[in-house]
């Protein structure tokens, strides 16, 4: 048996939650590639530091690939503004269109660079 950890994404007021599994071996490839009906989940979610995101007035996330997985349950919730900065090659492709959707409809002012044009940008700054 193998596991991994992953960012649970709550749907805001739904039962349930999405995972963002990026390709991270042999058998994160597999479940990318070959879906499974379900996973078990050991115990329930647990928070990470975002958990502190409503603390604070407004918030910058700054997000690379897979890392929007911890970002989306505070961006989707939409508890205080969040600035995002969001850099990976073809996110809707990577990531599908529904979530780079109810990110965007929640972050409407979002920011999303492929990384190439982040490095551009980068050097021409």
């Amino acid at each position: 048996m193998e596991w991994h950890g992953f960012a649970c994404i709550p749907a805001p007021n739904e039962k349930g939650f999405s995972l963002v599994v990026s390709k991270a071996g042999d058998w994160t490839n597999d479940k990318i590639v070959e879906p499974p009906k379900q996973l078990w989940v050991r115990g329930v979610p647990c928070y990470g530091v975002l958990r502190i995101t409503p603390l604070f007035r407004r918030v910058v996330f700054v997000a690379t690939g897979s890392g929007i997985g911890p970002c989306a349950p505070c961006i989707l919730e939409q508890r205080v503004p969040i600035r995002l900065l969001w850099t990976s090659p073809d996110v809707r492709k990577t990531f599908g269109d529904k979530l780079v959707d109810d990110i965007l409809k929640a972050s409407p002012g979002a920011v999303i660079y492929g990384e190439w044009r982040l490095w551009r940008f980068l050097l021409l700054y």
